[in-house]
């Protein structure tokens, strides 16, 4: 679902997908999760304020994958 919102291409688009999510979050009885994404998505949402050009320089916690692009060898 998370992965789902955030591949949305605008703000608005994503804020609808958010809503089909919520919906699809209540109808399978799963209420306190519609409500904690309902209270949080804006906290969410908040890196489409960033212009697409520093999309490209927010970081992740994909330590793994931070070793690969610098070359260190990755512990399994």
């Amino acid at each position: 679902m998370h992965k789902a919102i955030h591949a949305q291409a605008s703000r608005e688009a994503a804020q609808d997908r958010t809503e089909d999510e919520l919906t699809k979050l209540t109808a399978t009885k799963l209420k306190a999760a519609a409500e904690l994404v309902d209270d949080k998505i804006h906290e969410t949402l908040i890196f489409y304020a960033c212009s697409s050009q520093h999309w490209i320089k927010l970081e992740t916690n994909d330590t793994k994958g931070r070793m690969l692009e610098v070359g260190e060898p990755a512990c399994d």
